[in-house]
Order: C-alpha cells, then sequence, then structure tokens
C-alpha cells in the first residue's frame, strides 16, 4: 500500500510575504483547519515579529494536536531557542532549519562563504537537535549551489 503524506506550507509561505500577512484571529481558524483535515504536517514561517510571532505560534501549538507543528528558525543560534519556546506545546513539534545554499543567496542573505555557511549550518542542526529529535534541514536553492 503506497503512503501520500500532505505537508502543508500556506502559512509558512503568508508568513513570509508582509503584503498578504493574515490577521491572528486568521492564522489561528487556518491551523484549525490543518487539524481537522488530518494534514501530516503544518509548517510556521521563522519569527520576525518577537512576541507577536511567538505568541500566535504558541496559540497555533495549542490548536494543532495531530499534524506535525514545523517551525523554520532564524539564521542565528539564539532564534532557534526563541523558535523551540514558541511551538514546545505543540503534540508533536519539530523545528526546520533552512539555510541558502547556492553562493548568492549565502552572500545576500548571510553575508558570509561557503565554509562558514557549512559551520553555521551544524551549528544551527546541533542547536535545534539539543531541543528536540524532530529536526528537518532544507538547503535552499540547491539547484544553484555548487556540486562541492
Amino acid at each position: 500500500m503506497k503512503t501520500v503524506k500532505v505537508y502543508d506550507i500556506t502559512l509558512r509561505e503568508i508568513g513570509r510575504s508582509r503584503a498578504s500577512a493574515l490577521s491572528f484571529k486568521e492564522r489561528g481558524e487556518i491551523a484549525r483547519t490543518l487539524d481537522r483535515l488530518q494534514v501530516d504536517a503544518v509548517e510556521l514561517p521563522a519569527l520576525k515579529d518577537g512576541k507577536a510571532d511567538v505568541l500566535s505560534n504558541k496559540t497555533i501549538a495549542s490548536v494543532v494536536s495531530g499534524p506535525r507543528l514545523s517551525a523554520a528558525v532564524g539564521l542565528t543560534p539564539e532564534s532557534v531557542d526563541q523558535t523551540w519556546e514558541s511551538v514546545k506545546g505543540a503534540g508533536r513539534p519539530a523545528l526546520h532549519v533552512m539555510i541558502p545554499a547556492s553562493a548568492v543567496q549565502m552572500e545576500y542573505l548571510c553575508h558570509k562563504k561557503a565554509p562558514a555557511m557549512v559551520e553555521l549550518t551544524r551549528e544551527l542542526v546541533a542547536r535545534a537537535r539539543y531541543h528536540t529529535e524532530r529536526v528537518e534541514f532544507s538547503a535552499l536553492d540547491a539547484t544553484r549551489a555548487e556540486p562541492a
């Protein structure tokens, strides 16, 4: 028997764009709906607005019981800790480390070269792993990355 897993990134993608930002109530309703639909995972955006985003994540974590609740972390070890605090109340919390892999993105977003990015990746994944066994990693823009 084949299994299809549904991984919803609606809240993550909407959170990335300030132009189409949803209200606190709308984000909570989307999370409740995804929980009722029994999706396998719900992805939350990285924290940007500090307390408002933390409160939003904590509220979503309290209403989502079935799906894995995966929150994107920022590019600092402190952001990993803050993100974990915002989702640890979920039934199945996870942290998602998303690192740019192409030279252009590494320098534009992080102002770092490849060796420094490898070290940053190690540090962020280790910090996330300290909090939970459920750590996801994504290499952003990987199709344009150098093969090495």
